[in-house]
């Protein structure tokens, strides 16, 4: 770079990429604590082009291109947390050269990451006038057996399955590790309670559910270690919560809405260790069965059952000021949708409109700029679970009509 400036990237978790001069004073930062955009153990930064910095991300399995700019990952190479030695994946990648020989700027593709008047035209992962094509389409295999109301969450380069409701409509135990490049399923532990309508999430090595129920709503929190694969009850909630949502911001899990038996609830609760609860919002109205997902530092509340039916109303929460407002609506009354945030946009997927009729609608959403608009992709699935890896999102089971399936969808 120039004189006096520095570009390093920190080998941590969460990872940055930084300039700085040589008495350390830092002119540029890039390191998101969450989300998509989280470095793993970074291990180079390189600039490729003016306002272009390449990091390769070790630990999540790609190499990424950053605008200076935005401070935004604008391409990849590489599926996040999907280790691979398939074309299109990376496995650990422990470096990345830059091209620079005749024969590789003589291909259009190098040629233009190489110019810096092109760069950020080619790169960019869609241009501003041009909406990005979002389709839905099965993965490629699908799950043994049916299952619904399930949670599941991203760890290690898998998918973590546990709990649901089976073809026959009882709770279940089991907790299965997804492969989602082959689809290989293998069994990797159990629950100590079965549950369905729960809410899950990853901290550290140890997978919480929270509530849900099997004949009644639970306050129940269980813990399932991934190192040991043992499992143990280790809290309660402070109130017995089926039907909640989750997502995670920063080190944080927040339990949105949820049944406790009688109504549907308005409190957002946060923990960092799933063990401690404490009241960060409330929701302007109760609701079951919302779709939530994370957006940068902010919860997106989609839908969901109140106490009058199915809801259209979509709903911002802001942790660091605890205050929700509304953001818009969507199409129809829905619930039992699923969320993913892909790109910085919100995906609503699927759900049960106010009949009880499984949809197929997928809802995109612009938070900054409080734009909805429909997706020509279809899910018809009502009540499974959405996983985020990378560049995709996996749909996982769910319901159709009341019916659990076994299907595995992609959204990308």
């Amino acid at each position: 770079m120039a004189p006096n400036r520095i570009l390093i990237a920190d080998y941590a978790r969460p990872g940055h990429a930084l300039i700085m001069t040589r008495t350390g004073r830092v002119l540029w930062r890039y390191g998101p604590s969450s989300g998509p955009g989280k470095l793993d153990h970074p291990s180079l930064a390189l600039r490729v082009a003016p306002g272009l910095i390449a990091v390769n991300d070790d630990y999540r399995h790609r190499v990424v291109l950053i605008s200076m700019r935005t401070k935004r990952i604008v391409w990849q190479y590489g599926h996040t947390d999907v280790a691979g030695r398939r074309p299109g994946y990376l496995n650990t990648p422990d470096g990345l050269d830059l091209l620079h020989t005749a024969a590789a700027q003589g291909r259009p593709a190098v040629r233009s990451l190489l110019s810096a008047k092109r760069a950020s035209v080619h790169i960019a992962v869609a241009p501003r006038s041009v909406r990005p094509t979002i389709h839905v389409r099965s993965a490629g295999y699908r799950l043994p057996v049916p299952v619904q109301r399930e949670v599941a969450v991203a760890a290690g380069g898998h998918v973590l399955i546990a709990g649901g409701l089976d073809a026959t409509g009882r709770s279940t135990s089991g907790v299965f590790r997804l492969d989602p490049s082959s689809g290989r399923l293998a069994r990797f532990g159990s629950m100590r309670q079965a549950f369905h309508d729960a809410a899950g999430a990853l901290l550290g090595h140890r997978l919480f559910v929270f509530g849900g129920g099997a004949a009644q709503s639970s306050a129940t929190v269980q813990q399932f270690d991934l190192r040991t694969r043992r499992s143990a009850i280790v809290s309660r909630l402070p109130r017995a919560l089926s039907d909640l949502s989750s997502a995670t911001v920063g080190d944080a899990v927040y339990l949105v809405g949820g049944y406790d038996g009688r109504i549907p609830r308005r409190e957002i609760y946060r923990t960092t260790d799933g063990r401690h609860f404490v009241l960060a919002g409330r929701l302007p109205v109760g609701l079951r069965y919302a779709a939530v997902t994370a957006v940068g530092a902010s919860l997106v509340v989609a839908g969901g059952i109140s106490s009058s039916g199915a809801s259209s109303s979509v709903y911002e929460f802001d942790p660091a000021a605890g205050r929700s407002h509304l953001l818009g609506r969507l199409p129809g009354p829905v619930g039992h949708a699923s969320a993913v945030t892909l790109g910085g946009t919100v995906y609503v997927i699927g759900g049960a409109d106010a009949n009880g009729t499984t949809t197929g609608s997928v809802t995109a959403i612009d938070v900054a700029k409080r734009t909805f608009r429909p997706v020509a992709a279809v899910a018809r699935v009502s009540d499974a679970a959405a996983v985020l890896l990378g560049v995709r999102a996996l749909i996982i089971g769910g319901a159709a009509n009341g019916r659990a399936v076994a299907t595995v969808r992609e959204l990308r």
